[in-house]
């Protein structure tokens, strides 16, 4: 009895040594990890769930299966067994310690070091140590590390994905690895985890693709097509392919598509040389030299042509306007190339007899001579002319007339020989004189020969004259004559140009006869000017000098500016966008703008929420801005601009693959409003801008640019 007595208090002692617990400082929340059947891992509750993986030290794999985890009363754990390891999805959010029990190693209770976050992942180790055991001093696990040569390779331990290439692994067990690789033969095996150095795996991939070059016989630029899929043209050099068979087409116009079956092995490549037979035969046409040729519709050149044609039945026509079309069919054979020469097409002609009173005016067709009235016209291709008869002293004559087929078109013009015109002065009842002879007083209207004559008039001792041409191209003339003061008017520099009352009359120095009374004189070189009112009276100046200068800034705004302006944009985001504003104002304009930041990676993100992918951490935005507007002066120099169009800024979220995903929480798209001021000064513009896209995301706009009148 004694014997029993002491051996069952040794046991007890040993179990009192020996536990279960958690190694310390091991349990880590794993970066970018989430669960993605979040369906299937939510609690009875419907509450969302965490994963742990647990890895185990010195318990052998038939005993980790008879591990039984607990928690509070609110917390569900589903354990799910794993090489190597245990995995537990326990309730997020009303976790806070795990009991750990095992019928012979004894019972740990770990109190979560912190909230578990829905859906994330974790990891921890779970040690068993007996007494006289020291964690410390036996190695428990090792790593086992996968090394490939090639970046884009994925490596797989217990057909389990490893991002990073290497894993903690229990020592004594036997693990499977694989890399696989686009372009590259898979790489498999199986090792055992042993103390020491960690265990390591390198592996050069066996390259699985080849290359392929196509030509095309006789002739290169035919169009390539592997398996259907268009390529490029002859010569073509492919770039990496899988190793295999492959269908090549080549196609190319005139000539018989030709196909044909190539295989491509590894690494090395396979020269695809295709040849085509032809399907044309050479065709030299030759004509009248302003005449067009079409082969079946479809036009060719002018006078000559050499090409290439299909061999069968064609329809070749010779044309020219206002000729007979000359047709012909070909038949064309194929080996047997044909030379033609074509007769001109013949014109369709009309007749024209034209006379005109006075006689010997000079005929005009289409502006070419043909002589002087009267005369029969001969020959005139068919059609539309313009027919202007023209006699010194006499109003010309113009008309549009129609030659038609083998017709006379006969005609008979009477030409003008002058007009009449009214000479006025200020007052009714001056006298005037034409070419020296007395024709009336003021108002007159009377009928003078085309041409130049001189005016006089006479109000007592008072003369005015002027000199007047009569022309034919106007419909009615008045002549003014203004009794006046001759003023000479000069600048500073010869050649500035001279206004009126607002109407140029000549350069500088000069002499003008002026009417008496009040008028505004304005000399400009360019931009520069200076204007006057003078009084023209009898006992006044009769010398007027003027020094033109730059014009004021409120000058040049009055006769409208267009602007350019190099603009940027910043926002809280934060966000960076270039781009440029143009537009045009005098009083009220108008202006359009086009922003970006130039990255457009939110044009190629992948189509999946961002909520079912690892995410890295980095993003990126796309910023595309276009407005347009009014712009209305304030007063001086300033303006304000408001207007409307459309924008967008996409955040992008980067995942483990490298592809990109929209943020939606941090994505805006619609209406783009914006408003601001704008400093034109003279050749120089500065504008400030408020942008934002619907309300949501507001910007703001520095442009620096120049205008010009």
């Amino acid at each position: 009895m004694k014997k029993i007595l002491l051996v069952l208090f040794v046991f007890i002692s040993l179990n009192a040594f020996s536990q279960l617990q958690v190694k310390e400082g091991s349990f880590k929340y794993l970066p970018g990890g989430v669960i993605e059947d979040k369906v299937t891992y939510t609690d009875d509750n419907e509450s969302p769930m965490a994963l742990i993986k647990i890895s185990t030290e010195n318990i052998p794999e038939q005993e980790r299966m008879r591990l039984v985890f607990t928690g509070n009363r609110e917390t569900q754990i589903l354990k799910m067994p794993k090489t190597g390891q245990m995995w537990i999805y326990i309730s997020a959010e009303a976790a806070t310690f795990i009991d750990i029990k095992h019928p012979d190693y004894g019972t740990c209770k770990y109190y979560l070091p912190e909230k578990l976050c829905e859906y994330c992942k974790y990891e921890m180790v779970l040690q068993y140590v007996s007494s006289g055991m020291s964690s410390a001093v036996t190695q428990q696990n090792n790593y086992l590390t996968i090394i490939a040569d090639q970046p884009n390779a994925s490596i797989y331990i217990d057909d389990e994905y490893v991002s990073d290439g290497f894993k903690s692994l229990a020592i004594g067990t036997t693990h499977t690895w694989k890399i696989e690789c686009d372009m590259y033969h898979t790489e498999s095996g199986s090792v055992m985890i042993t103390k020491g150095e960690p265990v390591t795996i390198e592996k050069q991939m066996r390259p699985a693709y080849g290359f392929i070059n196509v030509t095309s016989k006789p002739e290169s630029g035919a169009v390539v097509f592997i398996d259907n899929k268009k390529v490029g043209t002859t010569p073509y050099q492919s770039d990496k392919m899988a190793s295999g068979t492959y269908k090549v087409r080549v196609v190319k116009d005139m000539y018989k598509t030709t196909e044909q079956t190539f295989t491509i092995t590894d690494e090395n490549t396979t020269n695809a040389v295709l040849e085509m037979s032809a399907n044309f035969v050479n065709l030299n046409i030759e004509t009248d030299a302003a005449s067009d040729i079409y082969i079946d519709g479809q036009y060719k050149g002018k006078g000559k042509w050499s090409g290439r044609i299909a061999d069968g039945a064609h329809f070749l026509e010779v044309k020219k306007d206002k000729h007979r079309t000359v047709s012909k069919n070909l038949n064309l054979v194929l080996g047997k190339d044909e030379n033609l020469k074509i007769e001109a097409p013949t014109p369709i002609t009309g007749f024209l007899d034209i006379s005109s009173l006075p006689v010997k005016a000079n005929i005009y067709l289409n502006g070419k001579h043909y002589g002087t009235t009267p005369r029969i016209i001969s020959d005139l291709l068919i059609g539309d002319y313009t027919l202007k008869l023209e006699k010194e002293g006499c109003a010309s004559v113009t008309k549009k007339i129609t030659i038609e087929e083998n017709q006379t078109l006969t005609m008979k013009e009477q030409l003008p020989t002058g007009k009449d015109v009214t000479i006025k002065t200020d007052k009714t009842g001056d006298k005037i004189y034409v070419d020296g002879s007395y024709v009336g007083t003021t108002p007159l209207t009377t009928n003078l020969s085309y041409g130049s004559h001189n005016l006089k008039a006479e109000r007592g001792s008072q003369t005015a004259v002027k000199t007047v041409e009569v022309k034919t191209t106007t419909v009615r003339d008045e002549f003014v004559l203004a009794f006046g003061k001759m003023v000479k008017i000069t600048s500073d520099k010869n050649g500035d140009d001279i206004y009126v009352d607002g109407k140029k009359i000549g350069e500088t120095p000069m002499d003008v006869d002026m009417p008496l009374g009040k008028h505004e004189l304005e000399v400009r070189r360019g931009k520069l000017y200076e204007t006057g009112t003078v009084d023209i009276g009898k006992d006044k100046l009769s010398n007027y000098y003027f020094i033109p200068k730059k014009e004021p800034l409120e000058k040049y705004l009055s006769r409208g500016v267009n602007f350019i302006t190099l603009n940027a944009a910043y926002s809280i985001a934060p966000q960076t966008s270039f781009g440029f504003s143009f537009g045009s104002v005098k009083k009220v304009g108008w202006f359009v703008s086009a922003m970006s930041n130039f990255d457009f990676i939110g044009f190629n993100t992948i189509d999946k929420p961002y909520e079912e992918v690892i995410l890295t951490g980095n993003a990126k935005d796309t910023r595309i801005s276009v407005t347009g507007g009014v712009i209305a002066k304030i007063g001086g120099p300033v303006y304000f601009k408001a207007g409307a169009g459309y924008g967008m800024i996409i955040r992008c979220c980067e995942t483990a693959s490298g592809d990109y995903v929209e943020y939606t929480p941090n994505t805006y798209k619609g209406v783009d409003f914006t408003a601001g001021l704008q400093l034109n000064l003279r050749n120089l513009t500065i504008g400030i801008d408020a942008v934002t896209t619907n309300f949501q995301m507001m910007e703001f706009k520095l442009g620096i640019g120049f205008n010009w009148n």
